[in-house]
């Protein structure tokens, strides 16, 4: 009895051991991740765990993974799949590298290019061009050859192997997007000054510039982001040695190395080059959005300076009121105390009631009129 109860009591927890496992496996997320390998490219479902798996065995191959120093972590396969907010960032770790610019979020390896998937990235384009780059090879160079049959304006004239070649192109698209948000906020700014090229009233133009600020904020700080990464990489020699994997390989096992100055003189200079110009191109960014953000200050101070202007012209017409109606008053305070008891030839007059109900009805109709022309005039 007591064996049967043991094995039916074993099976019981077994089923729901399974259950929970089959419920935890459903609800493994999994990432769009294409891969793009000798012009080709494969979509894949993957998890974090897959991602980790199948880049340690391209980047680490038969080495011993649990002592590797440098290899790619879960923590930086989870960073790269999440569905949040991402920080800029481009990192080496031992046979890769990542890069972190939203929306281009991709790993490059000697012979492999993964890419996550994001909504706002233009994946036609980018895949072509990195498909282009891998083409002709999986050893991670090009030769004269392969350069004369690729036919593409980002490619320069000079050798680079398919790792720096895949680098660029992925900053590149990154970039081109940053620019897509700096011309979108300046487009937007550029359409509120026309507003108040046509005169249109002052609470429209200030909605706008309120509704923009948050937009320019957001690109501020994506330009400011870039503008640290590049201005961190272009100020270390070491850290660029790093980014190009042939020397990254003989730093895998002495981290140290990048330290003392041996691998200064192992710099590409094709890739200190290109972190060059990139940093030149987002500091360019960074300088467009600065005179944004000065032009709308300078628009705000200009709009408030009129409104000042019109509150004062405002008070100086009130104040004038004021005493026209005075004055209007105690007239007819006079009148009516000495004219009570006053007779005129004018009251049996039908032409007399007609000219003074005219003039009566003439003078509330022109203040009107006039008060209408100052509010258009001075936009309010």
């Amino acid at each position: 009895m007591d064996v049967g109860r043991r094995n039916s009591t074993l099976q019981s927890i077994l089923s729901h051991g399974g259950q929970s496992a089959l419920s935890c496996n459903k609800k493994i997320h999994r990432h769009l991740v294409i891969e793009i390998y000798q012009g080709h490219f494969l979509m894949l479902e993957m998890s974090v765990g897959e991602m980790l798996s199948q880049l340690r065995s391209l980047t680490l191959g038969k080495s011993d993974i649990c002592n590797s120093i440098g290899a790619i972590s879960y923590r930086d396969c989870k960073l790269i799949l999440t569905d949040f907010k991402q920080i800029p960032n481009i990192e080496s770790r031992t046979g890769c590298i990542i890069v972190t610019m939203p929306p281009v979020v991709s790993i490059i390896t000697k012979d492999h290019i993964y890419v996550i998937a994001k909504e706002e990235l233009n994946l036609d384009n980018f895949l072509s061009r990195l498909c282009e780059i891998t083409k002709f090879t999986s050893t991670g160079s090009l030769n004269d050859t392969i350069l004369e049959n690729i036919e593409a304006n980002y490619l320069p004239d000079y050798d680079k192997n398919v790792t720096l070649l895949a680098l660029e192109c992925c900053i590149s698209v990154a970039l081109e997007h940053l620019k897509q948000d700096v011309n979108d906020v300046q487009r937007e700014f550029e359409e509120i000054k026309s507003r108040l090229r046509i005169k249109m009233p002052y609470n429209v133009i200030m909605d706008g510039l309120h509704s923009l600020k948050q937009p320019i904020g957001n690109t501020q700080e994506k330009v400011g982001a870039f503008a640290r990464i590049f201005c961190d990489i272009v100020n270390d020699t070491a850290d660029i040695a790093k980014f190009e994997l042939i020397n990254n390989d003989t730093l895998e096992t002495d981290p140290t190395m990048s330290l003392n100055g041996k691998c200064a003189s192992q710099v590409n200079r094709d890739l200190e080059i290109l972190f060059e110009y990139f940093d030149q191109e987002v500091a360019q960014y960074a300088i467009e959005m600065r005179t944004l953000v000065l032009a709308v200050q300078d628009l705000e101070s200009h709009i408030s300076i009129n409104l000042s202007f019109a509150r004062n012209q405002l008070l100086r017409l009130d104040l004038m009121c004021n005493v026209i109606c005075s004055g209007f008053t105690f007239g007819a305070c006079i009148s009516g105390i000495f004219g009570m008891n006053l007779k005129n030839a004018m009251e049996n007059s039908v032409s007399a009631f007609v000219v003074i109900t005219s003039v009566v009805v003439l003078c509330c109709i022109l203040p009107m009129f006039f008060i209408r022309i100052l509010f258009k005039r001075n936009r309010i």
